[in-house]
């Protein structure tokens, strides 16, 4: 006897229920949980740069990979391109036949007016994979993204669709990024800059902010009297690198100096190569200066790679030549404020008989001689060794002594006192 009132109730949603949790359970055997654990399916691009659905095999192979909707919208099944062509022309022919379908795919513009009025097979099969791959696409980013379990049959999704040539509501396109690809892709760069891979949290920073860039980055184009039009732009390379470097400047800025520095990553690398590039140039650089600009090249949206970190060092030549006026002209040219420095310590070390690796550009002679009091060039030689012997230092060398030994001779000498 059928149940009736409460008691089929309760029995239709306990059914409800564990259907509802045979159906996520489904999902998660492909696409991962919603936290982005280990799926067999996702979203990647392929060596030409189009997403596709792909399906990891045991063997490690990567296979375009198609997500079929069954009538209802939540029974599915994950397939190859020439099962899922099969099953979609035998749904068509028991709708009234593929021509139907074949016309639906040439007005959506995935079928070419002169393959549709050829009747081209091969062509048609083709149009069927390209739109079944996008339809993939998006149903399984509806459930890794939004967490939905309820999706559009194929026949739903391109009904919805506007026609090429009709005009209408813009095809609206947009690109979201799969999770467990998103956390690799932070755990590269952060290896690269950091020397180590991302924390939990800053994946979880990340994909929510890349996602959200991603969902208002929407390509729409327009038809209308046989021309497209396209507006809007997805996310490119640069704006994915702001937002990862977005991402971890904090971590950056909250790391102790020594931490950095001591890394392999690029940032560290980047510090220490400006330090030293505006030690050669005069410019006394802390290692937290540094940093601020490394870091300040993040904010451009490009790579911080050869090009940023060549501005970098442009600024300190600038920076120089505002210290340095007067040898504004030899930085143009090329030639370092510590090539020029050498001459003067090398005469500093031999004059006064100290280590000359004991002398640096910012020694204070060194700098009265290559500022030179803020007239053109640098201080003469002459003159330099003049102020060396001024020092009183000088008077106790090994060479100062022997200078007024022989300077007492000569008097001696010129006395008649001396032989």
């Amino acid at each position: 006897m059928a149940q009736t009132g409460p008691d089929a109730a309760r029995t239709k949603l306990e059914a409800d229920a564990k259907k509802l949790e045979a159906d996520k359970l489904a999902l998660e055997k492909y696409f991962g949980s919603t936290k982005g654990s280990n799926p067999l399916i996702s979203v990647e691009q392929d060596a030409y740069g189009r997403w596709q659905l792909v399906q990891r095999t045991a063997e490690g192979n990567v296979n375009p990979a198609f997500f079929v909707i069954k009538p209802g919208g939540r029974d599915f099944s994950v397939t190859t391109a020439s099962a899922m062509v099969k099953y979609y022309k035998d749904q068509a022919q028991a709708a009234g036949g593929v021509n139907k379908l074949r016309a639906t795919l040439n007005a959506k513009g995935f079928l070419k007016d002169e393959d549709f009025q050829a009747r081209d097979e091969a062509a048609f099969n083709n149009a069927i994979v390209e739109a079944a791959m996008s339809h993939s696409i998006e149903q399984s980013q509806r459930y890794t993204i939004e967490g939905q379990i309820a999706f559009d049959t194929f026949d739903s999704w391109l009904s919805k669709r506007s026609a090429t040539g009709t005009g209408g509501q813009p095809d609206a396109q947009r690109e979201i990024s799969d999770k467990l690809n998103a956390f690799q892709d932070l755990d590269s760069f952060t290896m690269d800059m950091l020397g180590r891979k991302a924390t939990s949290g800053e994946k979880a920073d990340y994909y929510s902010k890349l996602v959200a860039e991603q969902k208002k980055a929407i390509r729409k184009t327009t038809v209308s009297g046989g021309l497209a039009t396209t507006t809007g732009e997805t996310l490119n390379t640069e704006d994915v690198f702001r937002i990862m470097a977005n991402v971890i400047e904090p971590s950056v800025k909250g790391t102790n100096l020594e931490d950095i520095t001591s890394s392999n990553g690029l940032i560290a690398t980047q510090i220490v190569d400006l330090k030293e590039y505006a030690r050669d140039f005069g410019i006394q650089m802390s290692t937290k200066d540094a940093l601020d600009k490394v870091l300040s090249g993040f904010k451009v949206g490009g790579n911080l790679d050869k090009r940023s970190i060549a501005d970098l060092k442009t600024s300190v030549r600038e920076m120089s030549k505002s210290f340095y006026a007067n040898l504004s002209p030899q930085i143009d040219a090329g030639v370092t404020v510590k090539d020029i420095a050498k001459q003067y310590a090398s005469e500093k070390a031999k004059t006064l008989e100290l280590n000359e690796d004991a002398i640096d550009l910012f020694d204070n002679d060194i700098q009265d001689a290559v500022r030179n009091g803020g007239k053109a060039g640098v201080m003469s030689m002459t003159d330099y060794k003049v102020k060396l012997r001024n020092d009183p230092r000088w008077s106790k060398t090994q060479n100062a002594r022997e200078e007024a030994a022989n300077y007492a001779s000569q008097i001696l000498r010129s006395f008649g006192l001396m032989a």
